[in-house]
């Protein structure tokens, strides 16, 4: 959890020109290696893996799943040179939800770990 942590605090500081963008280029990435997510279909992998995770319902899933696509997709403009869709109001809304999803993630990571299997949500006894 070590480099991961160390992402999202290199997040809350960003330095230089691009800042804004650099925070949440760097959630995504912590997102991205506390998930386990490979190359592939990304955004949905992090959408099912972290809604499976962080969510106790079908409706609190869905409201992550949301929020994730709504982060990530912000980070891919930001990396795949579409900085120009970005405003200033958008990236701090995606740094804002980034972090909460990251912060969370990173407290249950480390007080129950990580499940077996990323695709199956847990059952919270609901």
């Amino acid at each position: 959890m070590a480099p991961i942590i160390s992402r999202l605090a290199e997040a809350l500081d960003p330095k230089g020109r691009f800042a804004a963008e650099s925070r949440v280029v760097e959630i995504g990435t912590a997102l991205e290696r506390m998930y386990e997510i490979g190359k592939k279909k990304i955004t949905r992998k992090l959408q099912n893996r972290i809604s499976g995770f962080l969510g106790t319902d079908n409706g609190s899933r869905d409201g992550i799943k949301e929020m994730v696509k709504e982060f990530y997709d912000a980070r891919s403009e930001i990396v795949h040179g579409r900085r120009d869709k970005m405003s200033p109001i958008r990236s701090d809304a995606a740094f804002f939800k980034g972090f909460k999803i990251a912060r969370q993630s990173v407290f249950k990571l480390i007080r129950e770990g990580a499940p077996e299997d990323w695709e199956v949500p847990k059952d919270d006894g609901l």
